[in-house]
């Protein structure tokens, strides 16, 4: 496994061998806290908890799909919901963009921050190489939000 920003495969792959009888360590460079890279919390002074987990929750099932084949249901841990927004950005002079299931939404957003650079070519393209990284046709996991 590469090690790049899948510290959830590897827990996930870890879990799974456990489950099928292998001994398995996972060890975390930076130490314990950060197992599970984003998906985690901060506890200051005793009392004050902030959750460092991910911006967006992508492909849901294969969460499902990792407790299912674990012996246990997401649902009894986490209620998943769709929210809107899901995702703002603030750049330093001021603009924002809402990140929206919406494409002329989006397209609309982009050609107010960059004129003339909407591009559904390109926007294909990020779905493209969504499916290379993840293995999975991307579309279809976005309609299911939808």
């Amino acid at each position: 496994m590469t090690r790049r920003n899948n510290q959830l495969k590897r827990l996930a792959v870890a879990a799974r061998l456990a489950k099928a009888g292998a001994r398995v360590l996972v060890v975390e460079k930076n130490g314990e806290e950060d197992v599970g890279g984003r998906v985690n919390e901060r506890i200051l002074d005793g009392r004050y908890r902030f959750e460092t987990g991910p911006s967006l929750l992508l492909l849901p099932d294969a969460f499902r799909e990792t407790f299912r084949d674990l012996g246990r249901d997401l649902s009894d841990f986490v209620n998943i919901r769709r929210v809107m927004p899901a995702y703002k950005v603030y750049f330093d002079d001021g603009t924002s963009v809402v990140l929206s299931d919406d494409a002329a939404d989006m397209e609309r957003q982009i050609e107010a921050i960059e004129p003339a650079q909407v591009d559904v070519a390109g926007r294909r393209g990020i779905t493209d190489g969504a499916d290379a990284e993840c293995g999975v046709d991307a579309r279809e996991h976005i309609k299911r939000w939808q």
